[in-house]
């Protein structure tokens, strides 16, 4: 019975390594994927909708560099639906004429 468990725990415990090293090579692809295409378009930023509100991203990321104080729904339905889809950003200059646009 000992055995068994043993057997089963560096079984489960391989997996669990396996599983963890694809996910990582995963995530390593897709970012080196998103860097290149960055580089290539030449987006630096993307503005988009985050948990209702008005937020700036690094191109290519999930998660925002800043929120803003402005919710989606205030917006009209026409900046709403351009900020649900994510509006690609190339210059400093563009991020914030943008931004004070929604201040």
């Amino acid at each position: 019975m000992k055995r068994k468990l043993i057997i089963i725990f560096t079984l489960c415990l391989t997996a669990g390594v396996i599983c963890g090293a694809m996910i990582k090579a995963d995530n390593r692809s897709e970012k080196n994927i998103s860097d290149s295409e960055n580089s290539a378009v030449g987006y630096k930023y993307t503005v988009k909708e985050f948990n209702g509100n008005v937020a700036v991203f690094s191109f290519g990321s999930t998660y925002p560099i800043e929120v803003l104080e402005c919710p989606l729904k205030s917006l009209p339905d026409d900046e709403a639906q351009k900020l649900t889809a994510g509006i690609d950003i190339e210059t400093e200059e563009e991020l914030q004429q943008l931004i004070e646009a929604y201040d």
